[in-house]
């Protein structure tokens, strides 16, 4: 996960996926988007979520992807943008041990 803003412009975020239809798979929810993940001429290899407070969450995404998505998408789309040296990184991981 990955805060970059303060918010992210949610019309302008889903008109920046919707003209990348052919790359991205969004579903929009309350307080989210959530999209799939593609890279050109490939199936999708992870999932995106973007909300609305300015976070976007990545599962299943190389480090190539997420800087993809930072890079393309999610840049245009911020309110109140942090500066790169201060974003907040959050790294999960899951497994099955108890």
């Amino acid at each position: 996960m990955v805060c970059v803003a303060n918010g992210l412009d949610r019309k302008k975020l889903e008109l920046k996926l919707q003209a990348m239809s052919h790359r991205w798979y969004v579903t929009g929810y309350t307080d989210v988007l959530y999209g799939q993940y593609c890279p050109p001429n490939s199936a999708p290899e992870g999932d995106v979520f973007y909300f609305d407070y300015g976070v976007v969450a990545f599962w299943g995404c190389t480090k190539a992807a997420e800087q993809d998505v930072l890079r393309g998408v999610v840049t245009d789309c911020r309110i109140q943008a942090l500066a790169r040296t201060v974003w907040w990184w959050w790294w999960l991981h899951y497994n099955t041990y108890l």
